[in-house]
């Protein structure tokens, strides 16, 4: 599964739950894949608060780039 497009569904969702659902994939899955892609980045990305994922500047720098280069409606 694509990280990249992982990553977005989560920031669109604020839910990792939601996000699997929407990729139609795990929990677990989408949790490994955002392990990755944290380990990648050397960031946290997101922050667990308010009962959904709160994303961090580094989340929101990459989220802005992606969505110039990603098709709309790619991710879900």
């Amino acid at each position: 599964m694509n990280l990249l497009v992982v990553f977005m569904v989560v920031y669109e969702e604020r839910s990792v739950s939601r996000a699997a659902t929407r990729l139609q994939r795990g929990q677990p899955a989408v949790s490994n894949s955002l392990a990755k892609l944290r380990a990648l980045t050397g960031d946290r990305l997101f922050i667990f608060r308010c009962r959904m994922f709160q994303p961090t500047k580094k989340a929101i720098l990459l989220a802005d780039m992606l969505s110039a280069c990603l098709p709309s409606g790619l991710s879900g």
